[in-house]
C-alpha cells in the first residue's frame, strides 16, 4: 500500500493522506490486519511525522485502523454495514488478532 505526497486540493496534507488511506481501506486495496506505512516510509513520501500521526489518528477515530504501541498502525476489520454496532464477538476477535500479532497467545 503506497501513498505519495501530492497536493490535490486546498485540504491540509494530513486530511489528504487520511482520505487517500481511507479510499484504499474501503476499496479493499488495504486488507484488514495489514500494517499502514511506517512513519519513516511516509517521511520518504513527503509527509512529516506530525502529518502522518494526525492522519492515522483520524483513521483510528473512524474505526478504520488501530495502533499497537511500538509496533505500528494496522487496518481494522470492516464493520458490516447492516450491523454498525460493535458486538462482543467482534471485540473478542479483534483482541485475539492483536494477541496473535504480539504473540501473547503462546504460553
Amino acid at each position: 500500500m503506497g501513498t505519495r505526497s501530492v497536493v490535490t486540493s486546498g485540504l491540509p496534507k494530513w486530511r489528504q493522506l487520511a482520505d487517500e488511506l481511507e479510499r484504499q481501506i474501503r476499496s479493499g486495496r488495504a486488507a484488514a490486519g495489514s500494517q499502514l506505512p511506517s512513519l519513516t516510509t511516509q517521511q520518504k513520501a513527503g509527509y512529516s511525522q506530525t502529518t502522518t500521526l494526525r492522519a492515522y489518528q483520524e483513521l483510528i477515530n473512524k474505526g478504520l485502523a488501530y495502533s499497537i504501541h511500538g509496533s505500528g498502525t494496522y487496518v481494522a476489520d470492516p464493520v458490516p454495514a447492516a450491523d454498525a454496532g460493535v458486538t462482543l464477538a467482534a471485540l473478542e476477535e479483534r483482541i485475539r488478532r492483536i494477541e496473535r500479532h504480539l504473540n501473547l497467545d503462546e504460553g
